[in-house]
C-alpha cells in the first residue's frame, strides 16, 4: 500500500497520491490542523478535548496534537482523537514513512509498537497513562460516521484529494460530521476545493478561505453554526463531557469490577469499589492463569467486535500492564477444531465474511494445525477443519490457550515449575 515517490515522499499505492505535503509534513499538521482548528485557544479549561479526524495516514496529525497538548500548561486533562481511516498501513510502513519524513516525537515509537492488527472496528491505544486516547475506527467513512457516538470539537479533514477519494468528502460524509459536532467545532483541511466548501456550507459550517501551506494557494477552515440548532450530540461516547463531579459504585471486585473501576479512576471520576470478600480477585476471579481468546462470527456481530477491541487494547497497552504488576501478556493463539465438515465450512465462511486479516485469523487444513500445535490432534477431527486466531489468545500466565485445549498435560508443560506447583496447589484448594 505504501510507495515512495522520486523524491522519497510516502505516496498511497491505491490513490497515487501524496501522504503529506511535500513542504514539510510536520510543518503542515501544525499550521493546517493544530493552528487552524485553533485547539490551544479553545481547550483551556475543559475537561476533555475531542478530535475527529478523516484519513489517519501516517499519524503526523496526531502526533503533532498530541505535542501540542503536551506542551501547553492549560492543557485539558484528557485527550482524545478518533481517526477514520479506510486502508491502514501497516506498523512496518508506517516506521518507513515516518524514518523518511524524519518523524521523530517519542510517541511515534510508542504508536508503531501498539499499532493493531487492521481489522475493521474500533482500535483504542492510550498514551501517557491513559491521559491521551486514539481511537483508529478502521472501516467506511460514511458508515462509521453513521454509527460513532463522539461529540468532538475539532475535525481534521485529511483524507486524499477529493478526485483521487471522493467519498471522503461527499456530502454525506459532511452531515455525519455535523451530526457530532459540539457547538463551535472548527474544522481544517488542506483543500479548497469548491465541492467540498458547499458540502461543508449546507451541513451547517460557516466556511472561510486561508491562506495554502507550501506551494498550495489556499486553504480551508469552517466553524459549525447552524442556522437551526440542532440537539445536542448524542450522549455517553469517548467524547462525552457531562457537567459536574462524576462518581460511581461499582459492586463486585473481581477483574471485570476492578478493571471498571480502574478505567473509572483513570478519567477523574470518584468510585466505591464493593466487595462482600476479604480480598480483591476472590471466588471465581482467583485463577493463576487467564486466557482470553478473539470470537469469529460470520456477521462479525457485537461479541465479534467487542472480543477483538478488547483483546487488540490489551496487546496495545501490553507495557503499561508490567508497569501495574499483572505482568507481560503472552499473545500465542488459540486453535479452534472443527467436529466435521459442515463445522468446517462454516469456519471458512466466517473467516470470509467478516473480511479479517490473515495476521488475525487463518484457515488451516490438519496437518498444518498439528505442526501449528505441536500435538497431533484427536481421532474424529475433520480432516480439514481448524483455524487459528493468531492475534491469539491473552494469556497473563504466558500459558498457551491453544495448547490446554488440544492436549492438558501440554499445559502444565508450559508452565514454570513454580507456577506449576501453584496452580496444583490451588487446583487443589477449590
Amino acid at each position: 500500500m505504501l510507495d515512495f515517490d522520486s523524491a522519497g515522499h510516502p505516496v498511497s499505492r491505491r490513490y497515487r497520491d501524496v501522504y503529506k505535503s511535500r513542504n514539510g509534513a510536520w510543518g503542515e499538521a501544525v499550521a493546517v490542523f493544530v493552528e487552524a482548528a485553533q485547539l490551544r485557544q479553545r481547550w483551556p479549561g475543559r475537561r476533555l478535548f475531542t478530535v475527529l479526524e478523516l484519513g489517519f495516514g501516517l499519524g503526523v496529525n496526531f502526533l503533532a496534537t498530541l505535542d501540542a497538548w503536551q506542551a501547553d500548561p492549560q492543557r485539558p486533562p484528557r485527550l482524545v482523537f478518533v481517526s477514520i481511516e479506510s486502508d491502514p498501513l501497516s506498523a512496518d510502513e508506517l516506521a518507513r514513512a515516518h524514518a523518511a519524513l524524519a518523524i521523530d516525537h517519542p510517541q511515534a515509537q510508542v504508536l508503531r509498537e501498539r499499532w493493531p492488527v487492521a481489522a475493521r472496528g474500533v482500535h483504542r491505544i492510550d498514551f501517557l497513562q491513559g491521559a491521551v486516547t486514539l481511537l483508529l475506527a478502521v472501516g467506511d467513512v460514511e458508515q462509521l460516521l453513521g454509527r460513532l457516538d463522539a461529540p468532538a470539537d475539532a475535525f481534521f479533514l485529511d483524507g486524499f484529494a477529493p478526485d483521487r477519494n471522493p467519498r471522503m468528502w461527499s456530502a454525506r460524509t459532511m452531515r455525519g460530521l455535523a451530526r457530532l459536532a459540539r457547538p463551535g467545532a472548527v474544522a481544517a483541511t488542506y483543500t479548497a476545493a469548491a465541492e467540498v466548501r458547499a458540502a461543508l456550507s449546507a451541513a451547517g459550517f460557516a466556511v472561510q478561505a486561508l491562506p495554502g501551506f507550501g506551494a498550495k494557494r489556499e486553504r480551508t477552515v469552517a466553524r459549525f453554526s447552524p442556522r437551526i440548532r440542532p440537539g445536542a450530540p448524542r450522549g455517553s461516547g469517548p467524547g462525552h463531557e457531562g457537567p459536574g463531579e462524576r462518581s460511581a459504585i461499582v459492586v463486585g471486585a473481581g477483574l471485570g469490577g476492578c478493571a471498571v473501576a480502574g478505567a473509572l479512576g483513570e478519567r477523574g471520576w470518584s468510585v466505591q469499589l464493593l466487595e462482600a470478600g476479604p480480598d480483591v480477585a476472590t471466588g471465581g476471579s482467583s485463577q493463576p492463569v487467564v486466557a482470553d481468546h478473539p470470537h469469529v462470527s460470520s456477521d462479525d456481530n457485537r461479541l465479534a467486535r467487542l472480543s477483538r477491541a478488547a483483546l487488540s487494547f490489551a496487546s496495545a497497552g501490553e507495557h503499561d500492564l508490567g508497569s501495574r504488576g499483572i505482568g507481560q501478556p503472552a499473545p500465542i493463539g488459540r486453535l479452534d477444531l472443527a467436529r466435521d465438515p459442515a463445522e468446517s465450512e462454516r469456519q471458512r465462511d466466517a473467516i470470509a465474511r467478516a473480511e479479517l486479516p490473515p495476521a488475525l485469523v487463518t484457515f488451516l487444513e490438519r496437518d498444518q494445525a498439528e505442526q501449528q500445535a505441536g500435538v497431533g490432534l484427536a481421532a474424529g477431527m475433520d480432516k480439514s477443519a481448524a483455524c487459528v486466531d493468531g492475534f491469539g489468545s491473552l494469556g497473563f500466565g504466558h500459558v498457551s490457550g491453544l495448547v490446554a485445549v488440544v492436549h492438558p498435560q501440554a499445559f502444565l508443560a508450559a508452565l514454570s515449575p513454580e507456577e506449576r506447583a501453584d496452580y496444583v496447589a490451588r487446583a487443589d484448594a477449590r
